[in-house]
C-alpha cells in the first residue's frame, strides 16, 4: 500500500492558483465578508469626498468675490474724487487678482500635496511657518472677512428699512451678530442646506454685480453719471 500511493502523483499548485485559492476562501468566508461590507459602506455620518459642479462652482465664485465688493467702490470713487479714475484703478486691481490667480495656478501645478497655501508654505518655508500661517487664518484672516460680510449685510438691510438718518451703531453690531450666528447654525444643522445656501449666495452676488455693470455701463453711455459728483461717500 505504501509504494501504490507512493507512486500516485500529486498535483501541482503554483503560487498564482494558491493566491486565488485563497482569495475565493476569504471571499466565501464571513470575516472576510464583514471586513469588506465596514471598508466599502461609510457610516452615516461620514462626509462625501465629491462636490457637484454647481456646488464646485458657487464655492470657487464666493472665494473670488468678497463681501467688500459691495462696500468699498463707494470708498474709492470718494477717495479718488473721478468716476474714469476709480474705473482706471478697479482695472489695475482686477489685472494685479489675475496675476495672483495664475500663481496659484503655477504652485498647484509644481506642489503635489493638499492644503492650498498652508503646503506651498510649508514647502518654501518649512512646517513651522506654514503653522503660523495657519494659526493667522484661524484667529484672524478668516473673522475679520466674517465680520466685514456680515457688517456689509447689515448696512444694506438698514438702508432698506430704515429712512436717511439709519439705525443706531447698536442695531447693526446686534444684527451682524445674530448673522453670523444664523450662518453658524445652518452650517451645523445640515450639510444640504449650507451647500443650497452657498450656491444661493453666489447666485446673488453674479446678479447684483450684473445689473451694476449693465446699469453703469449704460449710464456711461448716455453721459449721465455726474449725479456722482458731490456725494457725501
Amino acid at each position: 500500500m505504501d509504494r501504490v500511493a507512493g507512486s500516485i502523483p500529486r498535483p501541482s499548485v503554483s503560487w498564482t492558483d494558491r493566491d486565488h485559492i485563497s482569495q475565493a476562501s476569504g471571499e466565501r468566508g464571513e470575516p472576510a465578508g464583514k471586513k469588506d461590507d465596514k471598508k466599502d459602506k461609510p457610516g452615516q455620518n461620514d462626509l462625501g469626498k465629491e462636490i457637484g459642479l454647481l456646488y464646485g462652482g458657487s464655492l470657487v465664485i464666493n472665494a473670488i468675490i468678497g463681501p467688500g465688493i459691495f462696500g468699498t467702490p463707494k470708498g474709492v470713487l470718494a477717495g479718488v474724487g473721478s468716476v474714469g479714475m476709480s474705473l482706471v484703478m478697479w482695472t489695475f486691481s482686477g489685472m494685479f487678482s489675475m496675476c495672483a490667480a495664475l500663481c496659484f495656478a503655477e504652485l498647484r501645478e509644481s506642489v503635489k500635496r493638499e492644503g492650498v497655501e498652508y503646503a506651498y508654505i510649508t514647502e518654501a518655508f518649512g512646517p513651522v511657518a506654514g503653522f503660523a500661517y495657519s494659526w493667522m487664518r484661524i484667529a484672524a484672516a478668516e473673522p475679520t472677512s466674517t465680520a466685514v460680510f456680515a457688517l456689509a449685510f447689515t448696512d444694506y438691510v438698514a438702508d432698506a428699512i430704515y429712512d436717511d438718518c439709519g439705525p443706531s451703531k447698536l442695531f447693526l453690531n446686534v444684527l451682524a451678530t445674530l448673522t453670523v450666528l444664523s450662518m453658524f447654525l445652518v452650517n451645523v444643522m445640515s450639510m444640504k442646506l449650507s451647500e443650497r445656501l452657498q450656491m444661493l449666495s453666489s447666485v446673488g452676488k453674479l446678479s447684483a454685480i450684473s445689473v451694476v455693470v449693465i446699469m453703469g455701463v449704460k449710464r456711461m453711455i448716455d453721459g449721465t453719471f455726474f449725479f456722482f459728483k458731490n456725494m457725501s461717500w
